[in-house]
């Protein structure tokens, strides 16, 4: 679950991982947000978004203490 804080408001929403200590997310939900935490069932940590596609709504979230393994995306047909 990804918790972002700024502006005065709290936004909550899903991530998934692509690589160990690399989620992606909603760009939405981390816009303009002064604090980021990721927290799992394996632990949590404080997130840098590395990359941001308001176009595209997507954003990539890097966790240097959570490291998990990558969601193994289907083979394009």
């Amino acid at each position: 679950r990804v918790e972002a804080q700024g502006c005065g408001a709290s936004f909550t929403g899903a991530a998934f991982s692509v690589a160990p200590g690399y989620f992606v997310t909603n760009a939405h939900v981390v816009a303009g947000a002064e604090r980021i935490t990721l927290r799992g069932e394996v632990g949590a940590g404080r997130g840098t978004v590395v990359l941001f596609d308001p176009e595209l709504d997507v954003a990539v979230v890097r966790v240097a203490d959570l490291r998990l393994p990558a969601l193994v995306l289907a083979p394009e047909s």
